[in-house]
């Protein structure tokens, strides 16, 4: 035990320090060429961090912050000259720096004509206003004509005797030589983060351009107006939008424009404008070189680092990530080190991405809106990551586990010849009376001395198929007895209460058997003996089926099932909390009468039982063997209720033992059941939570089409970890179907298809169950002909609707945002994996309508009931 503490000690430790290395490899010290004294200029907006345009501004403050920048520049340019920066000529005067006045040109004509006559005042009453530039991107924007531009600036000039441009990105002033041609001088906007390049090859690329314009326009004084790098924002191509690139970037710049004697250059911009994430995304509120709250963001003549403060975050990333294993440990103390290795790992992984999304968080500009939405995204990623825990905490707990399923208690009550009564309740409603022939005979050969049927007929709307059923039991012998319940409420476990009453009293033991099981003869005696542990309270064992051949819309929905019964319920009977379902099930009569017999109330009365007998002290045995076999639904619509039923029943469990689950007092559930109890539905809570982002996503693209500058996708933190788990949770499945339930890759991608498209019945269920108590108790229909195409795709309509909304959500994406941008091409690949279930969807519609029908013997069957029931009437 030891050795195991130390190996699990070490693999901790392993993990840990991957952990940190990898946040020391992205937190270099970078070394990029010194440029101290003073930069010929900054962009300047005055506005703080809780401020935007329009916003009052305090003289005083203003008066600080050009202090502050004339420590930095010899001069500052703005961007309009009315709302309280008509002070800044005056202020900057104060400081020795000069201006570069900005009039704010657009359609509004009144708002113009002001800006104008404000820059044409201030550059005849300021001596340190050395030119003015009319208009910041109105070309690029569209916001004006050219002749309209021209217009203004040829007024302006008229009236002050300092030079008069615009600023325009570079590719405007190539395509309108006219421009040039009315301008004292090129404004030009070279920003290479927009154009995607990398930072590696951005200060080529400015200088590239400037060559281009000083070819197309000789002699053209040019004033590189906007030149920056933002220090946070979405990755655009090559441009990674960080604080070392940014400090990088201006830094060389600067040694750059002194080495080429560039005649004026401003960088953009002097402090962070939270404001401008609105207009230009993430990006626009971090160009700063001081961040909005005036601190200096980065030394121009020491070695830089992205954040001094990532080893606190790598090891607040290595304790989260500590804690899959812990889990693990916890539910499997001999857990083995080639488990406990890639879990550990995967959950260093889980823990590095929620520490960087919370450091990120720490050192936004949020308002309240922004940790909204934050908090928002960030609950679904870390429901995605508790999915993923779930899981890989239960691969990990497989590769460490030895299920033993044959007691040697049992072993001996079998040689003592113990046989008690069994009661076999076999429920039915609307039942092709063939088909209950077949379980009923089944049940006949069964090679246990002690035992009773009783067929219990419930809602059965047409009389003579229950005339049928009654002459099949009157045929079997006076084992078999049967009771016609023509309005009985509780649904099945109405009848199954019903049947209990009737029940011989002699009888110990009540089995359950759905009416299209046909057992194997030796299912009793290969169960009944491990009754001979007093604290057994069920014997379970798993469902099979027995027309998984028949079509590969069968194949696929048998493989799905298989996966249940032959990991998950083996993995639960190590910790006594199998989910007790509602056939193939014997459960010890004083067990279930102490517990108040069958929940009426509940859809999903099986696993609701199978709760509180656990809850009270009861032990399960569970049989991963094939002992009896049914049929699978026929068609996607019965397929999908199915599963509704299933997920709906797991909310009204969770709603109504509450107490039970999370510990009451009086509850005797271990950590493990209580563990498996909630951690066995919170993938279908997860389902839930996918849908309400599906509805997002499309809200979204409504939003995007309309307003595309607005409504930008979620940051590339949130969606990276939505296509790791995604990755991470196929490549799980696809070796746990080899591994241990052998299946082939055809199968398993057909059982992934079919659980797929289950995602959409799961999350209504589970948001329904959320919202109301009760629901009614829909039967699985068997042996019911394939549906016809029309009829079977209709019938998956609503996942078909959000199909072809997915994809208009995808065509916005691609036709209005920057496919260049990493969120933007992440977002994609997340529309698509939304899109995936419902796709499956489609495909088991198409393959439900092209199915053979299983050959049951329906025919040869009716007439041998049609003898027997002549028999009976004679």
């Amino acid at each position: 035990m030891r050795s195991q503490y130390l190996a699990i000690f070490g693999i901790i430790a392993i993990g840990a320090s991957m952990q940190l290395f990898a946040w020391s490899s992205a937190h270099q010290i970078v070394h990029p060429t010194d440029a101290p004294g003073l930069v010929s200029g900054l962009s300047f907006s005055p506005y703080t961090r809780e401020q935007e345009p329009n916003d009052i501004i305090d003289r005083q403050a203003l008066r600080d912050d050009l202090a502050l920048l004339a420590t930095k520049a010899r001069a500052v340019r703005t961007y309009a000259a009315t709302g309280g920066v008509e002070n800044i000529p005056a202020e900057a005067a104060r400081h020795g720096l000069s201006v570069t006045l900005g009039a704010w040109v657009d359609g509004d004509l009144e708002r113009t004509r002001l800006e104008r006559e404000s820059v044409i005042d201030l550059a005849n009453r300021f001596d340190n206003v050395e030119r003015i530039m009319m208009g910041n991107e109105a070309l690029f924007r569209d916001d004006v004509s050219i002749e309209t531009l021209i217009a203004e600036m040829n007024e302006t000039r008229a009236r002050v005797g300092v030079p008069v441009g615009t600023a325009e990105p570079w590719h405007v002033w190539l395509a309108n030589p006219e421009l040039a041609e009315n301008s004292d001088f090129l404004g030009v906007h070279i920003l290479p983060y927009w154009e995607g390049i990398d930072a590696d090859g951005a200060l080529a690329f400015v200088d590239a351009r400037l060559s281009d314009l000083r070819a197309a326009f000789p002699g053209k004084p040019i004033v590189l107006a906007e030149i920056g790098w933002p220090s946070d924002g979405a990755r655009i191509g090559g441009a990674v939008a960080s604080q070392v690139n940014q400090a990088r970037l201006l830094r060389d710049f600067v040694n750059y424009a002194k080495t080429t004697q560039l005649e004026a250059y401003f960088l953009v911009e002097a402090f962070d404008q939270p404001w401008k994430k609105d207009l230009e995304g993430l990006a626009g509120a971090y160009w700063g070189v001081f961040d909005a709250d005036r601190a200096a963001k980065f030394s121009w003549d020491e070695p830089i680092i992205e954040r001094s403060t990532w080893p606190a975050w790598g090891l607040l990333g290595a304790l989260i990530g500590i804690l899959p294993l812990m889990l693990a440990l916890r539910l499997r103390p001999g857990l083995k080190i080639r488990a406990a290795l890639p879990l550990s790992l995967i959950g260093q992984l889980i823990g590095g991405m929620i520490a960087f999304s919370v450091l990120l968080a720490s050192e936004r500009y949020f308002d309240g809106g922004d940790w909204a939405l934050w908090s928002v995204m960030m609950l679904g990623e870390l429901l995605l990551f508790v999915v993923l825990t779930i899981e890989i905490v239960e691969a990990a707990s497989m590769l460490s586990s030895n299920p033993s399923i044959q007691p040697a208690q049992a072993k001996l009550a079998l040689a003592k010849g113990h046989w008690p009564k069994v009661s076999i309740h076999v429920p039915c409603c609307n039942e092709p009376p063939a088909l209950l022939r077949q379980t009923l005979n089944a049940l006949s050969r069964l090679d246990y001395p002690n035992f009773e049927v009783l067929v219990i007929d419930n809602n059965t709307s047409d009389l003579s198929d229950s005339d049928a059923i009654a002459a099949i039991c009157n045929a079997l012998g006076p084992r078999f007895r049967f009771l016609h319940l023509p309005k009985c409420a509780g649904y099945k476990a109405g009848a199954l209460n019903r049947a209990l009453q009737a029940t011989a009293p002699d009888a110990s033991l009540i089995a359950v058997v759905d009416s299209d099981y046909v057992v194997e003869p030796h299912w009793l005696k290969t169960a009944i003996p491990h009754f001979a542990q007093d604290d057994v309270g069920i014997v379970q064992a798993p469902q099979d089926y027995r027309d998984g051949e028949g079509s590969t819309f069968k194949k696929n929905i048998y493989w799905e099932y298989r996966a249940f019964f032959r990991l998950g319920m083996v993995f639960r009977a190590e910790d006594n909390a199998i989910i007790q379902h509602g056939t193939m099930t014997i459960i010890r009569r004083s067990a279930l009468e102490d517990a108040g017999e069958w929940d009426e109330h509940c859809i999903t009365e099986d696993a609701e039982l199978g709760l509180r007998l656990f809850a009270s002290g009861w032990q399960a045995v569970y049989l991963p063997m094939t002992l009896g076999r049914g049929l699978m639904p026929d068609d996607t619509e019965s397929y999908g209720g199915q599963r509704f039923r299933w997920a709906f029943g797991a909310m009204q469990i969770l709603r109504r033992h509450a107490g039970i689950i999370f510990g009451r007092a009086d509850s005797k559930l271990s950590f493990a059941q209580r563990y498996h109890f909630v951690a066995g539905w919170l993938p279908w809570i997860g389902d839930a939570a996918g849908l309400i982002v599906v509805g997002g996503s499309i809200v979204w693209a409504m939003l995007a089409a309309i307003w595309p500058a607005h409504f930008e996708p979620p940051e590339a933190h949130f969606l990276v970890p939505v296509l790791c788990v995604f990755a991470l949770r196929q490549i799980r499945l696809w070796w746990l179907y080899g591994k241990f339930v052998e299946a082939s890759p055809k199968k398993r991608l057909g059982a992934m298809v079919a659980g797929g498209a289950l995602a959409f019945s799961v999350a209504r269920a589970v948001i329904c169950g959320m919202m109301r108590k009760e629901a009614r108790f829909q039967r699985t229909p068997k042996a019911r002909p394939a549906p016809r195409f029309l009829r079977s795709v209709m019938a998956m309509r609503t996942e078909l609707v959000l199909l072809f909304a997915l994809c208009g959500a995808a065509m916005v994406l691609v036709t209005t945002q920057n496919t260049t941008r990493l969120d933007v091409q992440l977002w994609f690949a997340v529309i698509a994996l939304q899109a995936w279930p419902y796709m499956a969807s489609f495909i088991m519609a198409i393959l439900a309508s092209y199915q053979k029908p299983f050959a049951w013997r329906a025919e040869d069957e009716a007439i041998a009931i049609g003898t027997e029931l002549k028999e009976a009437a004679e």
